[in-house]
């Protein structure tokens, strides 16, 4: 019972894949640099009932056995003696797991939350401002600038929601480049509690609007599978080099190797994990390498004026966005020639995919209002 209580939000069948034993991992813990060896893999990533029910946590199990058969696929394509293809099933299963692995974490939800926060409390601050007759307006008004109101909406129902969300964004990714990296180094892949990192190299240049967005231009998505191979998507439309070239990238650079564990590093929230004791000196190094320049991965909320939206200016405009990670990627098989933020124009990749999820998500939005009266009305749930 207390095992089906403790929800993972990494399921242990991926750690599995890291692991030399399938019951203990080896981790460094980000807020002391601290190197702790075989800890049992039962305990990691797990919070007391995140996705509520124990139901809920039976049906996301259902979703995990296909993920972990994708990915097993794909471990076993990217290392059979024979040219093989994923299958378009095990592509779409693949998408699945990468969007659903993002959503379902911690470190996920934090952003989330904190982003909404931000965002509630500046409309509802506004509203004060510009209502007239609001009782104790200057009071309140002064309550949230000095941070003494918070709002704080329950991680399971933003679990829920983030995961949900994320199973019908998949459309919104079916234009990129998948690629399989093998890692002929002996340095082995790592993987943080939040693994699966979103990049793009093309604007990393630009740092005041959001650039990570399922439809950007330039997205790069990196998710290792285990210590020897990776999971990479990205827009072939702005990137070159080996990852255009083929779908199976060799990697024999100790440097390529390093730095895509330096994103595990710069993304993760609490720890860092590695399969084997012998690689425990590298993840030290490499976390010396890079503590001085990691900033926790927040998101950001400003209040901008004078922006043209569709051509039109705005007097007030709430804008939130996730940026770039504090760590500039120069892999070897990866090449762009990043442009100037003042050559930036937000547009979408691939327009269509958007109209659909668009569309997609109106409808079911309509779906949830109808249940909602329904349920309110007395009829059936």
């Amino acid at each position: 019972m207390s095992e089906q209580a403790n929800h993972h939000f990494v399921p242990k069948f991926y750690f599995r894949n890291f692991s030399e034993d399938g019951a203990r991992i080896h981790l460094l813990h980000r807020s002391s640099g601290r190197v702790i060896l075989n800890a049992a893999i039962r305990g990691q990533c797990a919070k007391h009932r995140l996705y509520g029910p124990t139901e809920m946590e039976r049906m996301i199990s259902g979703l995990e056995g296909n993920f972990s058969a994708a990915i097993r696929e794909a471990i076993r394509t990217a290392w059979a003696p024979m040219d093989l293809r994923l299958t378009e099933e095990c592509v779409f299963r693949l998408l699945q797991a990468t969007l659903f692995q993002r959503g379902r974490t911690i470190h996920e939800i934090d952003k989330y939350e904190a982003g909404m926060e931000s965002w509630l409390l500046e409309a509802f601050k506004q509203h004060l401002l510009n209502s007239p007759g609001i009782e104790y307006r200057d009071r309140m008004v002064k309550d949230i600038e000095n941070g003494s109101i918070t709002l704080r909406h329950d991680d399971t129902w933003v679990a829920m929601t983030l995961m949900i969300a994320a199973l019908d964004a998949v459309i919104l990714i079916t234009d990129l480049r998948i690629c399989l990296v093998r890692n002929h180094t002996d340095f082995p892949f790592l993987f943080g509690d939040a693994p699966v990192v979103l990049c793009n190299s093309h604007y990393r240049n630009v740092t005041l609007r959001g650039v990570l967005g399922l439809q950007t231009p330039g997205l790069q998505i990196f998710f290792p599978l285990n210590a020897r191979t990776m999971l990479l998507m990205l827009d072939e439309n702005v990137y070159s080099g080996r990852c255009k070239e083929t779908d199976i990238v060799d990697v024999t650079d100790r440097s390529d190797v390093s730095q895509l564990n330096a994103l595990q590093l710069h993304h993760s929230l609490t720890n860092v994990y590695f399969g084997r004791e012998g690689d425990a000196e590298y993840v030290g190094d490499l976390w010396n390498a890079h503590k001085s320049s990691i900033v926790q991965s927040r998101n950001v909320f400003r209040v901008e004026k004078g922006w043209l939206v569709d051509g039109k200016p705005e007097d007030l405009l709430l804008h939130g966005f996730e940026p770039h990670l504090n760590f500039r990627l120069d892999l070897s098989f990866v090449k762009c020639n990043p442009i100037h933020p003042a050559e930036h124009q937000p547009s979408r990749r691939t327009p269509e995919l958007a109209e659909e999820y668009n569309r997609i998500t109106k409808i079911r939005n309509e779906q949830i209002e109808n249940e909602r009266r329904l349920k309110k009305n007395g009829g059936p749930s």
